[in-house]
């Protein structure tokens, strides 16, 4: 069975905890890895690196990074689990006021984010009040 390690600051680390969890394959229900269940120590460790790797390294995540990723991502992934959709803040509303996702990661600005987050605690709220109303 594969041993999952975590990733940071370019390598495939241990972590620095022994428990883990079995990873199962949805289709099949088969344990097929183990990954381990990482301790804080081990976040530290990743936000220490990712925090120097900024400070030495400008970086960005614009469309064409974006983009970059998704060509990367399609290797791995079935199609249609990795969307990237271009726009503006318009084009953000439309995504986190869609009824559809769990998920959805928005690159922008704090003003952006701040928008997000209130759109989705209003949907929270609805989500909240289905679920009393239904007990």
């Amino acid at each position: 069975m594969r041993e999952l390690q975590n990733f940071i600051n370019g390598d495939f680390v241990d972590s620095n905890s022994k428990e883990a969890f079995d990873v199962i394959n949805p289709a099949t229900e088969d344990v097929i890895a183990s990954s381990p269940i990482s301790f804080e120590v081990d976040v530290d460790h990743a936000y220490d690196v990712a925090n120097k790797a900024f400070q030495e390294v400008w970086a960005d995540t614009t469309p064409l990074s974006t983009l970059l990723l998704a060509e990367v991502a399609q290797e791995f992934l079935p199609p249609g689990v990795f969307n990237v959709v271009l726009g503006d803040r318009s084009t953000g509303a439309a995504f986190i006021s869609h009824p559809t996702p769990e998920l959805v990661a928005i690159t922008g600005s704090v003003r952006a984010g701040m928008e997000v987050a209130k759109s989705a605690s209003s949907q929270l709220i609805t989500t909240l009040a289905k679920t009393v109303l239904l007990r």
